[in-house]
């Protein structure tokens, strides 16, 4: 599974869980730093790196996840001896078996509807 697959397949999840959001899929080979997607859902932002294997992002991603403040998320799809796992920011609480697409989608919700509280 390529990184655009698996962007793209979040996209449709972000969608389905999220309906009325804005979610846009980032082309960032040009211009180095820009996370892979956004969601604007409810007047909230969140800005989502993908990764695929164990790739670290790289400085300019570190710096400018950084200044975006609470609203981001690293979605990193790796495959490992056991099966396929989805990990979100790197926390291993936050870990699901195999490509789970919703289950990040659902993540990124409550992101946005606990902002609300």
């Amino acid at each position: 599974m390529t990184e655009a697959n698996l962007s793209k397949n979040l996209v449709l999840a972000l969608k389905k869980r999220m309906p009325g959001s804005v979610v846009f899929k980032h082309n960032d080979r040009i211009t180095a730093g820009i996370p892979d997607i956004s969601v604007t859902w409810r007047g909230r932002t969140v800005w989502i790196e993908v990764k695929a294997g164990r790739y670290p992002l790289s400085g300019i991603q570190n710096y400018v996840f950084q200044r975006m403040g609470q609203f981001t998320l690293v979605v990193r799809y790796r495959e490992r001896r056991g099966g396929r796992e989805t990990l979100l920011n790197d926390n291993l609480k936050l870990r699901f078996k195999n490509y789970e697409h919703s289950a990040v989608a659902s993540h990124v919700a409550n992101m946005i509807e606990e902002a609300f509280e």
